[in-house]
Order: C-alpha cells, then structure tokens, then sequence
C-alpha cells in the first residue's frame, strides 16, 4: 500500500522543481530516508540544510512515515574561501574563474567520481550541469 509525504522546499531549492512555490507529495512504500525522498524529488541532498517533520528538527537519516509534512530549508553555510572543482562541461567558466584568481580545479579528463571525491575531501564547491554528480556520496 502506497503511503504519502507532503514537502515543502524553500528558497533556491525550488529551482531544481518542476513546480515551485507549490507542496509537493512524495508516495513511497515501507519507511524511506528522507535524504531518498529529497533526492527521488530531483532536489541534491548536499543541497539541504535545514530539515523540519511535522515542525520538528530532523535530519537527513529520518524515516518518513504516512501523512509527513517535511519542509526542507537550503544549506546556507558559507565556503570560508570560495574553492571549486568543474567538470568537463565548464571549461570555459572555469578560465573565467582562474582569470579572476578563483582556486578552480578543472581537467577534461575527471570522472564524476573523482569531482565528488575532491569536492567532499577539499572543501571545494562543485560547479555542473548535471544534478546526478551533485547526488553523489563519497
């Protein structure tokens, strides 16, 4: 039997939805993580900061359970020195970046693995296109 979450997700999450500024149901079997229902609803879960069910903190690692009500706010925190890693698609931006003296690590030649790797190891934000690399857990 199916059983429903409704979310809410604040600020620029809304811009990996499909409708924004609107609730959005999640139906799932069993008790998923609500780190597997942010990213089955498109949303990166690194993207995340503040979690609320049903008006009470929570975290990534909770279960959901029929009739949640999760509000997801955006990770606002800080890079202390802003530090980034590109993939294959943004050479040009990360020129752009080099030239304005940003630290930007680019090859053509890295796998997505390796971004999320040196992302999560070196404090680096990862710049891309594609939202799966943002999904990654290392």
């Amino acid at each position: 039997m199916l059983s429903t979450a409704h979310f809410r997700f604040e600020g620029r999450l809304q811009d990996f939805l499909r409708h924004r500024g609107t609730e959005t149901p999640y139906s799932f079997r069993g008790t998923p993580s609500v780190k597997d229902a942010i990213e089955a609803l498109g949303v990166p879960h690194v993207e995340a900061g503040v979690i609320h069910i049903n008006g009470n903190p929570s975290s990534l690692a909770a279960l959901l359970h029929p009739g949640d009500q999760v509000t997801i706010s955006p990770d606002e925190s800080p890079l202390s020195k802003p530090c980034f890693v590109l993939d294959v698609h943004l050479g040009s931006l990360a020129r752009a970046l080099r030239l304005l003296g940003f630290d930007s690590l680019y090859e053509r030649n890295y796998s997505d693995l390796q971004i999320a790797e040196i992302g999560a190891a070196g404090d680096r934000a990862v710049l891309t296109r594609d939202i799966g690399l943002l999904k990654y857990k290392v």
